[in-house]
């Protein structure tokens, strides 16, 4: 059982599968058929998933999980009742001790949630160690996704690439051991990834970055893709920013439920990158948005405006900037 404590040993193996496939519109591949092993969406259904190296279907839309002083366990009870089925943290966060409570709050099973966790640079230096002390706070045998957190480390005295390859290997070894059954990155721009799959004997499975409106990095986003690297937004809503540009309320007064009740501009952001083959982990602390944030399933944007939100990027980003790390 996932929900049962143990302390790695570092014995159990990795789980394969088969491939989805992607039925949705999206502004690059809607016209050529995609052809990845990996990264590739199942329909975008409230079930929806993306197959993950290592043979995690990983719900394409999740709860991300503020810091401990912004977290909000009504929040996350909500989202599992309503049929969140990933939650996304980090040791840094200090809020991985939180799942298993709110979990136990929920109407879900532990085991039917994946959970996503990241290794902080601060704790590189002995990385077993840092993969149990999350294992054990989360209340789970074996993760289910392991990133690193940030491109910037040091390792026995080596920072840059060579410190990120050392890394990078270590978590290669926790998976081979069980310790988690997809590992993959955060953080990484195009020169860190281009490294990575360079050094790696086996490729992340995910890059979790920003992306909004007005954070697209194209270049680094198609290069993640046609890797079978999936891309996962955080910071869909611009901490905000996207509810206070007119362009966006304009786009989602356009599209309604199937009940009527209008689409939200968060649902309208949410669809897009869902659109573009993006997975995300929008953030909130109110259960009321929580919930209503998952409601992206039964509308459709059109090709006019996947293209017209195509063209707000501004290369704004609203946290961590790791694009002068080397």
């Amino acid at each position: 059982s996932k929900a049962t404590v143990s302390v790695l040993n570092w014995h159990c193996g990795c789980v394969c599968g088969v491939d989805a496939r992607m039925a949705a519109a999206s502004t690059s591949s809607s016209t050529s058929p995609l052809k990845r092993s990996y990264g590739t969406m199942s329909a975008l259904q409230p079930d929806a998933t993306v197959r993950l190296r290592g043979g995690v279907d990983l719900p394409v839309l999740g709860l991300g999980l503020s810091h401990n002083g912004g977290y909000c366990e009504d929040a996350v009870v909500a989202a599992l009742n309503a049929g969140c089925g990933l939650l996304d943290t980090a040791a840094r966060y200090g809020t991985e001790g939180c799942i298993p409570q709110a979990v136990r709050r929920s109407n879900q099973a532990y085991s039917d949630i994946t959970v996503t966790t990241k290794l902080w640079p601060g704790a590189a230096g002995d990385i077993p160690r840092a993969i149990n002390k999350s294992l054990q706070a989360l209340e789970r045998e074996q993760h289910d996704v392991y990133l690193l957190h940030w491109p910037e480390m040091e390792i026995a005295g080596r920072r840059g690439r060579a410190a990120r390859a050392e890394a990078w290997r270590q978590l290669e070894l926790a998976q081979e051991k069980g310790a988690a059954r997809a590992i993959g990155v955060s953080n990484f721009e195009l020169s860190h990834m281009e490294q990575l799959l360079e050094d790696a004997a086996t490729p992340p499975a995910l890059n979790q970055i920003e992306v909004h409106p007005y954070q697209q990095p194209d270049t680094l986003i198609k290069r993640c893709q046609d890797a079978g690297v999936v891309v996962q937004a955080y910071s869909p809503f611009a901490k905000g920013a996207i509810f206070h540009d007119a362009r966006i309320a304009d786009i989602a007064a356009c599209y309604k439920h199937a009940d009527e009740t209008a689409v939200t501009a968060a649902q309208c952001v949410l669809r897009w990158l869902l659109q573009r083959e993006i997975v995300t982990i929008p953030k909130s602390t109110n259960p009321r948005r929580a919930v209503a944030n998952a409601a992206v399933f039964d509308f459709e944007l059109s090709d006019k405006h996947m293209r017209e939100l195509g063209t707000f990027h501004s290369n704004m980003r609203v946290t961590w900037d790791p694009s002068s790390i080397p």
